[in-house]
């Protein structure tokens, strides 16, 4: 009885191994597929600027384009009114881009907005992220 339980238990390895070394490698894409979607991290990450909050920004490069894309949220407790607001992207060679985003003269208390800004420059190389609201 001992023998069949052996060839049976080294006959399953295999599986086993297979199926543990799936789930590793699942677990360890899982784990870095977090780190780079999380909106607080690298520099495109979520940020507050005098009352206004920007969340969700993506920069996407194609076809000779860039578009720059930003969600705001005014959460400053009041009406909150400006100009624009300057998108300030920095490259690896500390050149600085600046975008102008419009979200029209006021923000009402807890309403967002969607900023849209594109340029015919590649800035995909981007490394610093900043914004300047003009009041």
């Amino acid at each position: 009885m001992d023998k069949k339980i052996k060839i049976w238990f080294e006959k399953s390895k295999k599986p086993i191994i297979i199926i543990g070394s799936l789930l590793i490698i699942m677990i360890v894409i899982f784990l870095i597929g977090r780190s780079v979607a999380d909106p607080n991290s690298g520099y495109l990450r979520n940020q507050s600027v005098d009352g206004l909050s920007f969340e969700n920004a993506e920069l996407v490069y194609e076809n000779g384009i860039t578009t720059f894309t930003v969600e705001v949220y005014n959460e400053s407790g009041d009406i909150y009114n400006l100009k624009d607001i300057s998108i300030q992207l920095t490259d690896e060679a500390d050149n600085v881009i600046t975008l102008v985003g419009y979200i029209g003269e006021s923000l009402d208390k807890d309403e967002a907005k969607r900023i849209t800004a594109s340029i015919d420059q590649d800035l995909s190389s981007s490394v610093n992220l900043e914004y300047v609201v003009n009041k």
